[in-house]
């Protein structure tokens, strides 16, 4: 079983990745392929640096991720190419990893954690999809804090991503992760255990 597991940024996604992992699913975090597709010396990178030039790169030729982010979040142009440089990588390897545990164990059950799940078109690649939801309010001050941003900075980064509240229309299942990591826990567990119902 294939389960596409989504949200908005700072929404909390990884949360839910830790609580469906310690209950026995495989988990693919797109973000991570990422960073290791973008690791020093890699092809992406080089792509990367020819389109937005030294300014996203570190004196020792790594990538600058919150540069980079800071002009991506700001131009939906800038921010389109730069998908279109590291999706088609990313969906492979997804594919490829997701192959791996079902060749490993027919019965697997593979969460793939992808923040922009439905941007890409990738829903119907999965059995189920999860949206992990929180009010904007909510969703705003986690990002500030997290990441240490102004307001605008941090509206920009909610506000290049689809509506939280449109992802969860088009969601299996909806967690809530507005409340208390408790409460999310419990409607992981039971999302999870209905799973293996009939």
């Amino acid at each position: 079983m294939l389960i596409g597991l989504t949200g908005g940024i700072a929404s909390g996604k990884s949360l839910v990745a830790t609580i469906l992992s310690e209950l026995g699913a495989k988990i693919i975090d797109a973000d991570l392929i990422a960073k290791q597709f973008t690791s020093p010396g890699s092809t992406i990178l080089f792509e990367i640096w020819e389109e937005f030039g030294d300014e996203v790169m570190t004196p020792d030729k790594t990538l600058d991720r919150e540069k980079l982010g800071n002009i991506v979040f700001s131009s939906p142009e800038k921010k389109k190419k730069l998908e279109s440089i590291l999706h088609p990588y990313i969906i492979t390897e997804i594919k490829r990893k997701a192959n791996e545990f079902k060749e490993t164990d027919p019965n697997t059950i593979v969460v793939v954690d992808v923040p922009l799940l439905f941007e890409v078109g990738l829903d119907s690649l999965f059995d189920y999809v999860w949206v992990v939801w929180v009010d904007e309010e909510t969703q705003l001050e986690r990002l500030k804090m997290r990441d240490n941003l102004e307001e605008k900075g941090a509206l920009d980064r909610i506000r290049a991503q689809m509506d939280l509240d449109e992802k969860a229309k088009k969601a299996d299942i909806v967690i809530n992760n507005t409340g208390c990591h408790d409460e999310t826990r419990k409607q992981v567990e039971k999302a999870w255990n209905n799973l293996f119902v009939n």
